[in-house]
């Protein structure tokens, strides 16, 4: 279902049109990785890899690059021409730079979590949610349509594979990558689930405001720093990617 992803020290009053969100019945949820606002659905593929610390670089440099490469290893079977584009991005260059995917991490004292999303169709629908739920330092997205499509790529834009084979394909170069022998798909055991539940009571008022906030804007628009739409730059030129401090949780 479709929802809004904000980072740990995001404000929803500065990147996010709550109303919009209400009028939609799109939740908001604060997720514990630094960096900025997430739009998805079910337009997108989500991945999340979760492991003892010991499994990972201890570079964040490293670890954003090796988990993109690993995504971008297997996009490649496909004849999609992406890339990685610091710090933590998935880009094509044809016609012009364009974002397709991104990701952030979640560092704790023994354990590290990665999180990415890949577009695979940008529709009209999912595009015009996504600019009216989002917002950058305050000021509404909505004029910003054929600006916002140019920015953005697809993997519609390159194959017609299928959604379910192109996860597949991740799931397979993420388990090679990180020496996973299988992976099995199962249903939370009821202990599990339970846990799930209490954490979930914990956590329902993470949405609330941070304090000393920065504005941090919209995930896909920007890279390393850098808006990619022009238009959108105006209203906030500059943006600092997360920092390995934004990324730790003690």
């Amino acid at each position: 279902n479709p929802v809004v992803f904000i980072g740990n020290s995001q404000s929803v009053v500065l990147d996010v049109d709550h109303s919009a969100c209400k009028d939609r019945g799109i939740p908001i949820v604060r997720r514990f990785s630094g960096g900025q606002a997430v739009y998805i659905d079910k337009n997108y593929i989500v991945v999340n890899v979760f492991g003892p610390r010991a499994l990972f670089p201890e570079s964040l440099t490293k670890l954003r690059q090796d988990f993109c490469e690993a995504i971008i290893r297997a996009l490649d079977q496909f004849g999609i021409p992406v890339n990685f584009y610091e710090p933590d991005n998935i880009v094509v260059f044809s016609p012009g730079i364009r974002t397709l995917g991104n990701s952030g991490q979640v560092i704790k004292g023994k354990a590290v979590g990665l999180q990415g999303s890949i577009r695979y169709e940008l529709t009209d629908k999912s595009l015009r949610d996504m600019l009216a739920v989002l917002k950058t330092n305050g000021r509404s997205l909505q004029g910003f349509y054929s600006q916002s499509r140019n920015a953005l790529a697809s993997l519609k834009d390159f194959t017609n594979v299928k959604k379910a084979d192109i996860k597949k394909a991740i799931l397979k170069e993420l388990l090679s990558h990180y020496g996973c022998e299988s992976f099995e798909k199962n249903t939370p055991l009821p202990f599990e689930i339970g846990r799930i539940t209490k954490i979930r009571e914990s956590l329902k008022e993470r949405v609330e405001d941070r304090e000393n906030y920065a504005p941090r804007g919209v995930c896909y628009f920007y890279l390393n720093s850098q808006c990619i739409v022009p238009e959108i730059a105006a209203i906030l030129p500059r943006n600092k990617p997360s920092t390995h401090l934004d990324s730790t949780i003690t």
